[in-house]
């Protein structure tokens, strides 16, 4: 489930920033790099925003006492 919230964070992501980013620099640049460059930017928010999410949903857990597998098979190595 972890590898789908990251898909799903990166995908919305990417969606929200081909749109956004051409809307604001309509004038600036042109169309198909703003679209492909929001897209890049958007991809790495959507990414970024899923790994603080996680982070912060262990150490809520942590907090409360409940046991956190580890995210990665090869956290323990």
């Amino acid at each position: 489930t972890n590898q789908i919230r990251l898909g799903d964070y990166a995908t919305l992501g990417g969606l929200l920033g081909a749109v956004l980013t051409p809307a604001l620099l309509y004038r600036r640049t042109r169309l198909v790099f703003a679209i492909f460059g929001g897209a890049g930017i958007g991809v790495g928010a959507g990414t970024g925003v899923h790994y603080w999410r996680n982070f912060q949903d262990r150490q809520l857990a942590k907090q409360q006492g409940i046991s956190v597998p580890p995210t990665s098979p090869h956290t323990n190595i």
